[in-house]
């Protein structure tokens, strides 16, 4: 054996345990989801309330009912009330006459504040008079996220950091 078909045996070798190390290594189980999780179960005891604008004096209080994972979509139902406790649409509420103007829903958007982009869209459902199921939840990487509720006029309203 010659010193060049060596030195090509040996960097053949040295590039196949390399290729079997990146896929070992890169092929892991996220950990982020860990702290995520725990970091989702704090805002169920949060509820923010906020005051000026078109949202003046609402609070939003969010429950889990499915926790996102690493593969499946989450949902929470969120409550928009008065700070009198009674639940509330935001803008204009039906009367039920004819012409009356619709409720607007609320847009929820998860959003990735150090790296500029949020995850995809989720779904808004009206359940009754303030109360809301946000679906299709999914957070796409490890790092702090925020839960950001848009009102009437595509305002940021408030956002509730995980």
């Amino acid at each position: 054996m010659t010193i060049q078909q060596f030195r090509f045996q040996m960097s053949a070798f040295l590039g196949a345990i390399c290729f079997v190390l990146f896929l070992t290594t890169s092929c892991a189980k996220p950990q982020y989801l860990e702290r995520t999780n725990e970091a989702i179960l704090e805002t169920s005891k949060k509820e923010v309330c906020f005051s000026g604008g078109s949202a003046s004096s609402l609070c939003i209080s969010l429950s889990w009912d499915t926790m996102p994972t690493e593969t499946e979509f989450g949902r929470f139902i969120f409550m928009l009330k008065g700070q009198d406790g009674v639940l509330r649409d935001p803008g204009n509420e039906p009367d039920g006459s004819a012409g009356a103007p619709q409720v607007e829903l609320p847009k929820v958007v998860l959003w990735m504040p150090s790296m500029g982009h949020g995850s995809s869209p989720v779904a808004v459902e009206r359940i009754s008079k303030g109360l809301y199921l946000a679906r299709d939840v999914f957070f796409s990487m490890k790092g702090d996220w925020e839960i950001r509720f848009q009102l009437a006029g595509n305002q940021v309203v408030h956002a509730i950091t995980l």
